[in-house]
């Protein structure tokens, strides 16, 4: 609470000065910046155990109705320290905690109650930006989206605000036109450290990891912008490519984008994984959005090949488990009565492992056949969710299957909506199902009402029935009603 208490008073102060003007070589610009929202997020649901297989909250409890509300302030302060130099940073008070929680939380793996992580307020990233004649310098820890955001999602949303992607990173923006060339470097993980009494340092060089990476894009960050141009030109295009290699140590925040349980796995007895430090992982991922007047279409694919940095023991031997990923998602409406009445249809498709199940036992990613040594089920991100209950709630994330969702929006005033539509969601195969004896996942309908001004003011009502199919354990339904309430800044 004290810790608490010094920042808020810090941001407090800085805020009261954010109106000061600064002057350098007899320009005027301002020093401070302030940018940020705050969410409160609840959520009601109906049979979330589903009926005791859950694979990761029945063994913890048989209640079928729950409630939870969250509370998240997360700020983004600039500095300022000359025209050409910046210094960022995003801060979380009250992350990711429960409202009202007790300190203490039951693990699945064990049975037994532990210490909260309760740290309610947290530096999430800091780094700085330098404009030189070729382009803008960027070094630091850094939130780090790209495209859609089914690979790399940093987490900034109201409805969904999850603790996002970041990566210790140093790279180079060249403009060239109206695209920009971003080579980087990242330190993907330094391995355990030691102290020589005096500092923290890294003791071993040798399990440390190095992410390369080359991206090309054509974006407009400025909503404004974009709503001129198409206005102007009747259409809009954005796109970007990206290539990455890792070599060495993956680091966890790697390794849980291909195995996103692989917690649940190594806390069973005889899971038979271990994480490794030497691994070679290629991704290629690329994203487009395209709109001209009244239709838009949005789209990204990823694709992720080579050692994940996880070993199965076979015969007492480590065997490096290698993958071969890829996904694809799919955005796309239609404004039918422009500023009144819109259809959208969403649609994408995850690659599935032939070997693997969701039915394993906390451990979802982990193939069956113990001589398997390929894991090749892509998840997509956490952050970002297809709309549905079984995948965005039970399971977490959508993975190795294909989902469509078809829903409409009506605007009954310029800044309140009411819109419904239906998920449905299939694997591609029986034995990969929840269910492990069909292939049909869900049919999952859904009502919303939206609330959007322009001074920043957010809130939201969503209630999603799911109505199982023979891809789930049993027939029983589940729903959940999210209400929320956001202010951006």
């Amino acid at each position: 609470m004290k810790k608490l208490l010094i920042i808020a008073s810090i941001l407090f102060a800085i805020t009261l000065n954010a109106e000061s003007i600064k002057v350098n070589n007899g320009s005027t610009f301002k020093f401070f910046e302030l940018y940020g929202y705050m969410a409160i997020n609840n959520k009601m649901s109906q049979n979330l155990i589903l009926d005791g297989d859950n694979p990761f909250i029945s063994d913890l409890t048989d209640e079928k109705f729950l409630s939870w509300t969250k509370l998240k302030l997360h700020l983004e302060p600039v500095i300022n320290i000359a025209e050409t130099m910046e210094i960022h940073s995003k801060l979380t008070l009250l992350g990711d905690n429960v409202v009202g929680a007790n300190g203490s939380y039951l693990n699945a793996s064990t049975g037994e109650y532990e210490e909260l992580n309760n740290n309610k307020v947290s530096v999430d990233a800091v780094w700085a930006s330098v404009k030189l004649p070729i382009g803008t310098l960027r070094a630091g820890i850094m939130p780090f989206n790209w495209g859609l955001g089914i690979l790399y999602n940093d987490g900034n949303s109201i409805k969904n605000p999850i603790y996002g992607d970041y990566v210790s990173r140093i790279e180079m923006m060249v403009p060239y036109g109206q695209y920009k060339i971003i080579p980087a470097i990242d330190i993907t993980a330094s391995g355990p450290v030691i102290t020589n009494g005096k500092d923290y340092i890294d003791g071993d060089p040798g399990d440390n990891g190095y992410q390369f990476s080359i991206m090309f894009m054509k974006e407009e960050n400025d909503p404004e912008v974009l709503k001129e141009k198409l206005l102007r030109e009747q259409h809009t295009l954005q796109f970007g490519a990206l290539l990455s290699y890792i070599v060495g140590n993956p680091g966890d925040n790697y390794r849980n984008k291909i195995f996103p349980y692989l917690s649940y796995a190594t806390d069973v007895e005889n899971s038979g994984l271990v994480r490794r430090n030497t691994s070679g992982l290629f991704t290629a991922d690329a994203w487009v959005k395209y709109q001209y007047k009244y239709f838009y279409i949005n789209a990204e694919g990823a694709y992720m090949s080579g050692k994940t940095g996880v070993a199965r023991i076979i015969d007492e031997e480590k065997e490096d488990l290698e993958t071969k990923i890829y996904a694809l998602a799919l955005e796309s409406g239609f404004s039918i009565i422009p500023n009144k009445f819109d259809i959208y249809l969403n649609a994408g498709f995850a690659s599935f492992d032939k070997k693997s199940s969701y039915a394993s036992n906390y451990a979802p990613t982990l193939p069956i056949d113990e001589s398997d040594t390929n894991m090749d089920t892509f998840y997509f991100n956490k952050g970002y969710g297809i709309r549905s209950v079984i995948w965005d709630e039970v399971y977490g994330r959508f993975g190795g299957g294909l989902y469509t969702t078809l829903g409409v929006n009506y605007f009954l005033t310029s800044t309140l909506s009411l819109g419904g539509g239906t998920t449905y969601s299939t694997t591609f195969k029986s034995s990969i199902s929840p269910s492990g004896n069909g292939a049909n996942v869900a049919l999952e309908p859904y009502i919303e009402l939206t609330y959007k001004n322009d001074n920043g003011l957010r809130a939201g009502f969503d209630y999603q029935l799911a109505f199982p199919l023979d891809g789930m354990p049993n027939d029983n339904l589940s729903f959940v009603i999210h209400t929320y309430l956001g202010f951006v800044f």
